[in-house]
């Protein structure tokens, strides 16, 4: 087992002892090619995954998680689907909570960077994933049971079909409002294997590179996994207050420059 050692207040990560991990089932690039069609269906894929990146290197992109430049790769944030009518539903259901009007699984607006180690963790492994808070998660819960307690009561009163759908104001009220985003820890021995923790640059770092500056060495700070808790802290760091936060993946001034680079 993985195990943590504080000493003079510093945290210290031993990873548990085993030669091979599992991979994440639901990665997509997992398949045997089995024919030439196949391959080029492959090949296509990839030429479509370089040309978003290039596009998403072109408005000046960070890691999404550590914001470095170095090695970055494209990452989907929901995986493109093979069936066309349930990837349409898909796409409609992002669009509706605030990823982008006409949200397609195949464009930047489904789309991250990621370092390379980081881009293997994520798909290969699940290693870790992001997601909103959990006061968010906890007010969308309740909203989806208002908005189905509503539409139950209108049905009894006979104001709905039975095949008819709750209305979605309540809940679509709450996901489309802004919110940081957790960095929620699943396997600290694949994310923390080189026993070395993960360089972060800061929020208004990050603002001064995309700007066109250079961060300078205090920009950057080093992040470990939580002793008792799956979430990210500073070095040297117990308090559950100093969660690592990312920005909203939904982020206005990000989408604002992707509809200038789609126009």
């Amino acid at each position: 087992m993985s195990g943590f050692t504080i000493i003079d207040g510093k945290i210290s990560y031993s990873r548990p002892q085993y030669r091979h991990a599992p991979r994440n089932p639901a990665y997509r690039n997992m398949a045997v090619m089995d024919d030439e069609d196949d391959a080029s269906e492959t090949d296509s894929c990839d030429r479509k995954e370089n040309e978003l990146r290039d596009k998403l290197l072109s408005l000046d992109m960070l890691s999404f998680v550590t914001g470095t430049t170095r090695s970055l790769q494209l990452v989907y944030i929901c995986p493109p689907i093979p069936n066309d009518i349930r990837q349409a539903e898909v796409e409609h259901l992002f669009s509706l909570v605030g990823f982008g009007k006409d949200f397609k699984l195949n464009s930047i607006q489904n789309s991250i960077l990621l370092e390379a180690d980081l881009h293997i963790a994520w798909d290969a492994y699940a290693a870790f994933a992001i997601l909103p808070p959990r006061d968010y998660l906890t007010s969308l819960a309740n909203a989806l049971i208002a908005c189905n307690a509503a539409w139950i009561a209108a049905y009894d009163k006979g104001s709905v079909e039975r095949v008819g759908s709750a209305d979605p104001s309540l809940a679509l009220a709450v996901v489309r409002r802004p919110s940081h985003w957790r960095l929620i820890v699943l396997r600290p021995a694949l994310l923390f294997s080189l026993h070395q923790p993960l360089m972060l640059l800061s929020q208004d770092a990050r603002k001064v590179v995309a700007s066109g500056g250079i961060p300078t060495a205090s920009d950057w700070q080093s992040w470990y996994p939580h002793p008792q808790n799956p979430f990210l802290v500073p070095c040297a760091s117990m308090d559950t207050n100093c969660e690592l936060e990312l920005p909203d993946i939904r982020d206005e001034n990000l989408k604002s420059m992707l509809r200038r680079s789609s126009a």
